[in-house]
């Protein structure tokens, strides 16, 4: 009995474990898990869940019956959402309103007086709202990022702790177009020397000092028609779209670059929009009349007003984020209460289209300006006109309060002017080539910026109204970028060698004149040298020829003297000889007569020696007269050699000066060829930089994108194992409740057995 108890036991035992052991091996099994690899196949609006809709829905929820104000038979309409706010949440199925009701988690249950549609069709909404809710294969996920905060001072005058400023961003476009259309909006940072520029499918970064590129960001919705930075510069709004199709606000960190907020989903584009300043609202508006205002927080709804009857255009937040001021297309302009909705003021005064308005940064004056040609200054305390004057003839078109308080705008007399608040320009800009569309100013770089109908942005210095630049609103993609720059340093290094080559010649022909001008100077200075020891050669020698005449002259009238004594001297020597003979005996006689002879010797002999130096004189003049011809044929040699050399070097010295300037013209034409040389490498380094940080930046996000989806599928695979494991550990409790029941029968066999083994057998 007791082994046909456990036998019974053990049968059911495996019975009940049975489908845990196979559940188990199943979900061990490589074609299990291969099979929980999710369908990478995207789950679409168009492909996928219009047709669950045509089939549940849409015979209450068309074009013609939108019951409860909903139209399900398209998808702009489908997100946009009926009466009761919003009906799907990107991102999030648990969370999507219309998706409670399918699931019978809200009422009123869906559809009316029905079951649930099945789960298969449910599961495929629910991948589909959690996928992004993508309206076709190609599109992006809708998605939403849940609980931003921005929390930010609502006072415009504080500069931030921290000023944002653009980081490292792609300078990409997303667009280049073959012809620039008109500048539709602009926008510079409070507090940096930033602007943004509207482009089609892209908002462009400029510094508004350098004018160069900061960075592309991507509007794929369209086109931009608003452009914001929240008052502390840390948030940038761009609102536009698609003419007649969508329409959206988008939010980026400026600090980042990244998106942070998309709000909206208009049915045209969004024509007017603005972030408050303490970054809790958005407010929009635009063709459908109606100002609808979002929390960014979680994007949903807060409220819309409904007391415009034309086009919402322009639309601004308080500096203080208490009043939000609104204007339409007929010229009406209302302020409201930002944090009820309620109307404050009605201002009545423009006579045509609201084209752009803006708060004096206390928030006391708003400045509006119409197509009526007027721009109006209002207070608050009343709603009066403070001032009113035509700032535009044909229409004003933008305008800008300055941190001075001063006015900027412009309009379709092309003229951007600066007004101060009792309506005097006080600075009139030369006017653009067509209608302007947009102005804009910035504080930090104290500019201007206008841009026109044809798509030309210009810049103008305000300190002296002089044109500093022009940024481009259709910039090229960096390839045809590179390849400028290419070919500007190909035309550069073409235009340097010449001109180096040039001046390498000149500076040897200059080295070679500036030898030759030494040379020349110290030949000079040897002639002069040679001149001047010839001139005192000559000098000296007329000196001693001087001497010697005169010595020779003394000598003439010696000799002519001695001379003459000397034939009435020898006479009488002769007669005393004849006398002394006559007395030979007179002593005296004899010693005259031998004085007498003595002293015709003396004379003789003196005659003699003047004559022969008489004649060394001659024969020295003779000598020194031609050494003298010859020394002054030399000094005339010398003169005319030092003449020419004077010229010469004169002319060395003109050739020296005229060549040294030559050369400091040339140098400065080379070392700007050589600027310029370097300038183009450093532009094609630059763009060959971009580029590589796109690629490297593209790379990063594929990466990013694929990590992200493998989560995503790892995800989705993890809770289908998850919901195997939830199926099996119910049935493991099951066979578990199952074993405790048999071990009680078991165990209630047991005790029946052990009580009829207490049976005495009858007797």
């Amino acid at each position: 009995m007791l082994n046909e108890v456990n036998r019974i036991r053990l049968t059911r035992l495996v019975i009940l474990l049975l489908p845990v052991s196979i559940g188990l091996a199943v979900l061990g099994s490589p074609s299990f898990l291969a099979a929980q690899e999710p369908d990478t196949e995207k789950v679409t609006f168009a492909d996928h869940v219009l047709p669950v809709l045509r089939a549940r829905c849409l015979a209450c929820h068309n074009s013609d019956k939108k019951s409860g104000g909903l139209e399900m038979s398209n998808y702009t309409n489908l997100m946009e959402g009926g009466g009761s706010g919003g009906s799907i949440d990107p991102g999030d199925a648990s969370s999507s309103y219309l998706f409670s009701l399918v699931t019978h988690e809200e009422e009123p249950h869906m559809p009316p007086g029905n079951a649930k549609i099945p789960e298969v069709e449910i599961a495929l909404l629910r991948k589909w709202i959690d996928g992004g809710a993508l309206e076709t294969k190609t599109s992006k996920s809708r998605a939403k990022k849940k609980s931003i905060s921005l929390n930010a001072s609502a006072n415009a005058l504080e500069r931030p702790a921290v000023v944002a400023v653009p980081p490292r961003l792609p300078l990409e476009p997303v667009l280049h177009t073959k012809t620039t259309g008109c500048v539709t909006a602009l926008a510079t940072s409070p507090w940096a020397p930033v602007i943004a520029v509207a482009a089609p499918n892209q908002v462009l970064l400029y510094d508004t000092k350098t004018l160069q590129p900061l960075g592309v960001l991507e509007f794929p919705e369209g086109q931009a028609n608003v452009l914001q930075f929240s008052r502390n510069g840390q948030v940038l709004l761009a609102g536009g779209g698609k003419s007649g199709a969508s329409g959206r606000v988008v939010l980026w960190d400026v600090s980042t670059g990244e998106r942070i907020a998309e709000i909206g989903e208009e049915v045209d584009s969004v024509l007017a929009a603005d972030i408050s300043p303490d970054h809790q609202f958005v407010a929009l508006g635009g063709p459908q009349k109606v100002v609808r205002v979002y929390s960014i927080a979680d994007g949903t709804l807060k409220y819309d007003l409904r007391k415009h009857t034309e086009w919402i255009t322009s639309l601004a937040f308080s500096p203080d984020g208490v009043l939000l001021a609104t204007g339409d297309r007929n010229g009406g302009v209302f302020v409201w209460e930002t944090f009820t909705g309620n109307q404050f003021l009605e201002l009545r005064g423009h006579t045509d289209r609201i084209a752009d308005m803006s708060w004096r940064l206390d928030g006391n004056i708003l400045a509006t300006g119409s197509q009526d040609t007027t721009l109006r200054l209002w207070e608050m305390e009343n709603g009066g006109q403070v001032k009113n004057w035509g700032a535009h003839g044909g229409g004003l078109t933008s305008l800008q309060f300055t941190r001075a308080g001063n006015i900027t705008s412009t309009g379709r007399d092309r003229v951007v002017k600066i007004w101060n608040q009792n309506g005097e320009a006080l600075k009139q800009f030369p006017p653009m080539s067509d209608i302007a569309t947009a102005v804009a100013f910035c504080d930090e770089s104290a500019r201007a910026f206008g841009g026109d109908w044809l798509g030309q942005l210009t810049v103008w210095s305000e300190a002296d109204g002089a044109v500093v630049g022009a940024l481009s609103t259709n910039p090229p993609l960096l390839a045809d970028r590179l390849q400028s720059a290419q070919q500007s340093l190909i035309q550069a290094t073409a235009a340097h060698e010449p001109v180096a080559l040039e001046l390498t010649q000149l500076q040897k022909t200059f080295e070679e004149l500036k030898a030759a001008l030494v040379a020349s100077t110290a030949t000079r200075q040897t002639v002069q040298a040679a001149i001047a020891q010839l001139e005192q050669q000559m000098l000296s020698a007329q000196e001693q020829l001087k001497a010697r005449i005169a010595q020779q002259a003394v000598w003439q009238v010696e000799f002519d003297e001695k001379n003459k004594l000397k034939p009435e001297l020898q006479a009488l020597s002769e007669k005393a000889v004849t006398v002394a003979a006559l007395s030979p005996g007179d002593a005296e006689l004899q010693t005259t007569s031998t004085l007498l002879a003595e002293k015709f010797k003396q004379v003789d002999a003196r005659l003699v020696e003047l004559n022969s130096a008489m004649t060394q004189t001659t024969e020295f003049q003779t000598a020194t007269e031609t050494q003298m011809k010859a020394m002054a044929e030399q000094l005339a040699t010398n003169r005319a050699q030092l003449d020419e050399l004077g010229k010469q070097i004169a002319a060395m010295e003109q050739q020296v000066g005229t060549m040294d300037a030559t050369l400091k013209e040339k140098s400065v034409i080379v070392v700007q060829a050589n600027q310029n040389v370097t300038a183009a490498q450093l532009e094609v380094a630059r763009w060959q930089g971009e580029i590589q940080f796109v690629a490297n930046l593209n790379a990063l996000e594929s990466q990013l994108d694929t990590a992200q989806s493998v989560i995503e599928q790892r995800d989705e695979a993890q809770s289908a194992i998850q919901s195997e494991l939830d199926a099996v550990q119910s049935r493991l409790a099951a066979a578990a409740e199952a074993t405790k029941q048999a071990t009680a029968e078991k165990d209630a066999v047991d005790q029946k057995i052990q009580e009829l083994k207490k049976i005495n057998p009858p007797q």
